[in-house]
């Protein structure tokens, strides 16, 4: 008896630790990263500079790039693994047919990743709240997304609801003020077709994996579960 009712909780304790082990390396993978990033991009710069100038000093746009490149490049990273991530989700597993109840080691891996990454995206919040516009809605939406994942970590159901949100990941489209920054020095400073084309491209692909994919996986679940009944 004592065998049998120990190996539910070795087994809840396994999950916890693999859950705590992916979301503390997913942070350390986002510290590493802002952190060796802009000593990337200074030094990257520099050596432009010194072949440009003989005096190797670089330009004060320049200079400021390094700073606000670091949160922008690192949300850049989960903006496209997450929604891909979830693409493959979709397609590789029986989530659709079993929207609510279905629940694989895939699942765990992937939501144990954006967990980490809230956590940092939350940390970093705090940490440069005065250098972010709208730093109290993020901070809100961090911690809400936060308290979802771990809600759905938990109980191992409404596993949609975390697929959903992998499509809708980024918080690029709604304002950190250093994207605004970061794109006025490095874009060209007259606007070009190849340029538009991009934004267009972008926007499209937004409102692709932020609204339609969302969406209908929502309704195929919801159809789905009702039929189910």
């Amino acid at each position: 008896m004592a065998t049998q009712e120990s190996a539910p909780a070795l087994l809840l304790s396994y999950k916890s630790l693999e859950i705590l082990l992916i979301v503390s390396m997913t942070v350390n993978f986002c510290v590493s990263w802002s952190v060796f990033l802009p000593k990337l991009c200074h030094a990257v710069l520099r050596g432009f500079s010194r072949k440009q100038r003989e005096d190797g000093e670089i330009d004060e746009e320049a200079s400021e790039l390094p700073i606000f490149c670091r949160r922008f490049s690192t949300n850049l990273i989960f903006c496209v693994a997450l929604p891909a991530s979830g693409i493959v989700l979709l397609t590789s597993t029986d989530i659709l047919l079993k929207p609510f109840f279905a629940f694989h080691g895939s699942f765990r891996l992937v939501f144990s990743i954006s967990l980490g990454h809230y956590v940092f995206k939350t940390a970093e919040v705090l940490t440069y709240q005065r250098e972010i516009f709208h730093y109290k809605p993020l901070l809100v939406h961090h911690l809400v997304t936060m308290a979802t994942y771990v809600t759905i970590l938990m109980y191992e159901q409404n596993a949609i609801m975390g697929l959903v949100m992998l499509f809708v990941e980024g918080s690029l489209v709604f304002a950190e003020q250093e994207r605004e920054h970061f794109r006025r020095v490095v874009s060209l400073r007259k606007e070009s077709k190849l340029r538009t084309f991009g934004t267009a491209v972008g926007f499209v692909l937004a409102i692709i994996l932020k609204a339609v994919i969302p969406v209908s996986v929502i309704v195929i679940a919801l159809l789905t579960s009702l039929t189910s009944f």
